[in-house]
């Protein structure tokens, strides 16, 4: 048996800010699930130390701008075939 005095508990600001607080923290990569399980004086959880980061932020690397304008690209594509003309369509 143990006694534990957490001082951050006495200071903490209310649920939902710290949802608030946790939840960009989580999202940016900074904290982990089972870190804010923790600060919460909660159990850990299975798979949660892994870290999350928002998938629509990418380095901005010539590899990454290559593999993006190829994709736009054949969206392009595919668009300006669907709105062309076939091979016979153009019957007078």
């Amino acid at each position: 048996m143990y006694f534990e005095f957490d001082y951050n508990g006495l200071l903490k600001t209310s649920l939902s800010g710290r949802v608030d607080a946790y939840a960009k923290q989580i999202t940016n990569g900074m904290l982990l699930l089972n870190e804010v399980r923790r600060k919460e004086n909660l159990p850990p959880i299975p798979g949660g130390d892994v870290t999350f980061v928002q998938s629509n932020l990418m380095p901005v690397t010539p590899e990454n701008i290559n593999a993006f304008m190829a994709s736009a690209k054949t969206k392009m594509d595919e668009l300006e075939n669907q709105d062309s003309p076939g091979i016979g369509d153009d019957k007078k």
